[in-house]
């Protein structure tokens, strides 16, 4: 490999180190040694930190029961910690080739019996399975993540509450996460950021237009209609299983 590995590649490489070709080029790399060291150290304060507290909690405690929706984790912050949590920054590549729609790039940390990981576009996944978000805007916008399943629902990720997108100005793993609602079937997420004002109601207006159509709809649709002109948006589907 002469170019160095996108962030994408290097998150693989972490996942499953023995079935990656980059070790070559890692011996060679001290840039690219670095980052792997800060994306390494950035999983594991994540798993030790924040995982238990919120995702493991919320899944310990909904062992034998059936989620009605997904399962949001989302402690009671003030709004400036939540905006300090935000705009904790991740280290990116300009190369960065993660699901993107436009200039925003949306990644889905999946954690199920697999393991945790960075999803793939229609992949599948346990129907159970906790997650969490980051995002990388290309400049300043609001942002509001949410996802639609195949029924018509439409489920709230972020901002947690509020009609007003929140304000995201660089990229950043979003505070809190969800647990998948059990049920098997599509669920495509979308994230849309805008730097002209946009209601969260308004974006899920959109979402429950497009998902209008059943579980052929979900699959099929890459973004919605109806949002402000300059809204760029992103999306990955994930097929869950049970």
């Amino acid at each position: 490999m002469t170019r160095c590995p996108t962030e994408l590649e290097l998150e693989t490489y972490l996942v499953a180190p023995s079935r990656s070709n980059l070790e070559p080029h890692l011996a060679a790399c001290s840039r690219c040694r670095d980052e792997v060291g800060a994306m390494r150290q950035l999983g594991e304060d994540f798993r030790r930190d924040v995982f238990p507290r919120t995702v493991d909690a919320v899944v310990a405690g909904s062992r034998g029961t059936r989620l009605p929706r997904w399962g949001l984790v989302a402690a009671s912050l003030s709004a400036a910690a939540a905006a300090a949590i935000l705009l904790v920054t991740v280290r990116s590549r300009s190369e960065y080739v993660g699901v993107k729609g436009g200039d925003l790039g949306l990644t889905v940390f999946v954690k199920d019996a697999a393991g945790t990981r960075a999803a793939r576009d229609g992949e599948p996944v346990q129907a159970n399975a906790a997650v969490r978000f980051r995002v990388r805007p290309a400049r300043a916008c609001r942002l509001v993540v949410l996802s639609v399943d195949g029924a018509g629902q439409v489920s709230r990720l972020f901002p947690a509450s509020g009609d007003a997108a929140a304000d995201v100005a660089t990229a950043a793993t979003l505070p809190g996460g969800a647990v998948l609602d059990g049920r098997p079937g599509p669920e495509r997420i979308f994230a849309v950021c805008s730097k002209a004002p946009l209601a969260y109601p308004e974006v899920e207006r959109a979402a429950r237009a497009a998902a209008a159509g059943g579980d052929a709809a979900v699959r099929s649709t890459s973004a919605l209609a109806g949002l402000p002109r300059d809204a760029t948006q992103a999306t990955l589907l994930v097929e869950k299983r049970p």
